[in-house]
């Protein structure tokens, strides 16, 4: 029989909006995120690489055992839910509570994206946009009760009339590709970093 909180997990799914999908239920753990700035200050972003449940390995931590058969059967069914939503291009179960996914949202000038615990895009009242890269107070002691590690790579592409106003750190690589200024910060349990646009 699928233990209660793997069946509430799997309920709860079809209600969830993506803001909870990645920073209340699941967090990153090996990724890429591509962020790619229009002329106008709309924005896109592409999360590709894997997630992992909190429930899933907190259940394994504190039982010290690994998943049953049937509980990666619900995991599976979860993948196949996370599957469906029209932000998910792709979820697959790869075993031990985790998943290999491609994600996209999308925002147009003035618009947030503050869903995911390592990445928001803020705009303010004088027309700036702040992109911040954290893992940030809720989310540090999630990796570090799990004895987790994330690494990840993020790459924020800019159009020619987006003026970098300030950044609290150096990108780690910047090159010009395509007509666009991108820029690399490689993201880590602990990162945190800064930049101020304005289109």
């Amino acid at each position: 029989m699928i233990s209660r909180f793997f069946s509430r997990l799997i309920r709860a799914l079809s209600a969830l909006a993506f803001v909870a999908l990645l920073s209340g239920c699941f967090y990153p753990e090996k990724f890429t995120l591509d962020v790619d700035f229009q002329e106008d200050g709309a924005v896109n972003l592409t999360y590709e690489g894997t997630i992992f449940s909190h429930d899933a390995l907190t259940h394994m931590r504190v039982s010290k055992k690994t998943l049953t058969a049937q509980e990666d059967e619900s995991m599976v069914k979860i993948a196949e839910i996370l599957g469906k939503r029209p932000e998910f291009r792709s979820a697959k179960y790869i075993g031990n509570g985790r998943f290999q996914i491609k994600a996209q949202r999308s925002a147009h000038k003035g618009q947030l994206l503050t869903d995911m615990p390592i990445f928001g895009v803020f705009r303010d009242l004088e027309q700036n946009t702040d992109l911040v890269m954290q893992t940030g107070m809720n989310v540090e002691p999630v990796y570090k009760s799990l004895g987790l590690s994330p690494e990840g790579v993020i790459r924020i592409s800019l159009p020619d009339n987006a003026k970098v106003v300030s950044s609290t750190t150096e990108a780690s690589r910047s090159m010009v590709f395509f007509g666009k200024r991108t820029y690399t910060w490689n993201y880590k349990r602990g990162a945190e970093a800064k930049m101020r646009l304005r289109f």
